[in-house]
């Protein structure tokens, strides 16, 4: 079974297109751990992160397509957070085996050392990682040749003034950026794309270039702004279904750290039922 396969039978076995990001900030986890002050000293922070994202896997696992991990708030910690990141990693794979497994990663580099980074990635047991597209093929084919990528097209963050930059031609880069993905899924089909859902208003010129390609649409939710009614209507117009073309919504702090002191449970499944409400009739048929 393909990639694409595997993803499109989990979102209609769950008819869910969410996925829980897990960004387990530890002073944000020590706030919200139960215990007495002398307990929760005793804790280490790596033992506190590891405890805190395995119960949010078990609470938000009914509505969680994927998980998507962010590396860096493990590697903080050196090996013992790659230990407890493997650990993590084990643990969805023995309770939810049918659930994906995303590295939120973008560790390029050249050659050789793309290679490694790449066989990290692998050897983690992840489905698929995120990359960045500015140092060409010859890194990003370095994980394309191993596993599934969803490649950085237009990102989030308040200061990506380089996607904007205006290019000879008038466009911007994200806009050159998306058309590599559609000359790179021609030899590597699982390439997908990365738009965060805060730039409501380039999704039609992205998605006029890259087609099928599978979209992870990240920073959804109050702390980062992106609105399910402003990005679903142009991600999944009516009359299409999740094979036209694969999509993630992506919830992280919003599920995991809910501003309103929401269980993850809550948050993620309210959050769905927005998606879905949006969703033509069908889709996930």
């Amino acid at each position: 079974m393909s990639f694409t396969e595997k993803l499109l039978a989990v979102q209609r076995s769950l008819n869910s297109v969410v996925c829980a990001g897990l960004d387990p900030d530890k002073d944000k986890v020590r706030a919200r751990l139960p215990g007495s002050p002398a307990w929760l000293a005793c804790i280490s922070d790596v033992a506190a992160i590891e405890a805190y994202t395995i119960w949010d896997i078990g609470e938000t696992a009914s509505r969680a397509v994927f998980y998507k991990l962010n590396a860096g708030f493990f590697r903080r910690f050196g090996w013992m957070g790659v230990l407890a990141l493997e650990r993590v990693i084990g643990y969805i794979r023995s309770r939810f085996p049918d659930v994906l497994i995303l590295l939120d990663y973008k560790c390029e580099d050249i050659g050789a050392s793309a290679a490694n980074y790449a066989e990290e990635a692998v050897n983690l047991g992840v489905d698929a990682v995120t990359v960045s597209p500015y140092f060409g093929i010859d890194s990003v084919g370095e994980f394309l040749r191993r596993l599934p990528a969803f490649v950085l097209c237009r990102t989030s963050n308040p200061t990506n003034e380089i996607q904007n930059m205006v290019m000879q031609d008038g466009r911007p880069l994200f806009l050159h950026v998306a058309e590599k993905i559609v000359e790179w899924r021609k030899t590597y089909p699982d390439c997908g794309l990365v738009v965060g859902a805060t730039k409501a208003e380039d999704f039609a010129p992205i998605i006029a270039i890259t087609g099928p390609a599978p979209l992870l649409i990240p920073a959804f939710g109050k702390k980062q702004g992106g609105k399910a009614e402003d990005i679903i209507p142009a991600v999944a117009p009516a009359g299409s279904k999740a094979a036209d073309r694969p999509i993630l919504c992506n919830v992280s702090s919003e599920q995991m750290f809910n501003p309103d002191g929401k269980p993850p449970a809550q948050a993620i499944g309210e959050f769905c039922g927005s998606v879905n409400a949006l969703l033509p009739s069908g889709f996930y048929d």
